[in-house]
């Protein structure tokens, strides 16, 4: 049971999208597994984006300036 607002909030997110799944065509479906998919990608890209920049950040800290 979700005990934070934001547990609160991802339970209701997941019960909407179990919803609109149960209650979309099959013809639909294709469509919607593209997205997740492509936002699955597009969310780890930017994840191992910002880990790059935190460690190329973390490069300059440690190098002398000028």
């Amino acid at each position: 049971m979700p005990t934070t607002p934001e547990e609160e909030a991802a339970a209701k997110a997941r019960q909407e999208v179990t919803g609109a799944i149960a209650n979309t065509s099959s013809a639909n479906m294709g469509s919607l597994i593209d997205a997740a998919k492509s936002s699955l990608e597009k969310r780890e890209k930017n994840k191992a984006d910002k880990e790059a920049r935190a460690a190329e950040a973390g490069k300059k800290e440690g190098q002398p300036s000028g």
